[in-house]
């Protein structure tokens, strides 16, 4: 099934094979982040915050709840844990059965920044998700700890124009090594576990 989702609250689950419609329903939300799906539940953020997550074979709404700022990220979703990036710098872990917040990890967030946000990956029981003061950070899933922080780019330059380094696609994890790219910055590989850089070069992205 193919599922998608557009501003004015539209959401739709396509068959794969045919492209036939499955379900179609309208939330009356204003619609920045998603879809995100473990295959049971479609999940969506909103410029307000709010999350609903919807039954993934009727488009039925479970459960709704809200987080502290605008979502434009996907959520990210695995082992009942739902991961929601919002632009203040914040990781919310969510129940994936109640909406309950499990736990939040906070980074603040530079002055100036590009409009977006990196999606995180979760990996092997981690979170690996970037932020805008060209931060990696992987996290626990199950409790949102710190399990290691590494800075990929570091601001230069005398305006806060010049000193953008987001990190705004998402980090890439294949074999044990995560991929990160930043924006005036660096494009880096890490070591999944120790976050040990493997190598990195001078580019944007």
């Amino acid at each position: 099934t193919v599922y998608a989702a557009e501003r004015g609250g539209d959401v739709m689950a396509f068959d794969a094979h045919t492209g036939a419609t499955r379900w179609s329903v309208n939330i009356d939300l204003v619609l920045t982040g998603g879809p995100g799906t473990n295959g049971k539940i479609v999940v969506l953020g909103t410029e307000n915050g709010e999350i609903s997550a919807l039954d993934a074979s009727t488009g039925s709404i479970i459960w709704e709840t809200r987080v502290s700022s605008e979502v434009l990220a996907p959520p990210r979703l695995a082992e009942g844990v739902i991961i929601i990036r919002s632009v203040d710098g914040k990781l919310t872990a969510l129940d994936a059965e109640t909406g309950d917040v499990r736990w939040n990890y906070d980074r603040s967030v530079p002055v100036l920044s590009l409009r977006g946000t990196s999606a995180p990956t979760i990996e092997d029981g981690l979170v690996v998700a970037g932020f805008d003061s060209g931060r990696l950070v992987a996290v626990d899933l199950n409790d949102g700890q710190t399990v290691w922080e590494r800075r990929v780019a570091v601001p230069r330059g005398r305006s806060e124009l010049e000193r953008l380094v987001d990190i705004d696609a998402e980090p890439l994890v294949l074999d044990e090594t995560v991929y990160v790219a930043t924006f005036q910055g660096r494009v880096a590989a890490l070591d999944l576990y120790s976050g040990d850089v493997v190598w990195r070069r001078d580019m944007s992205s």
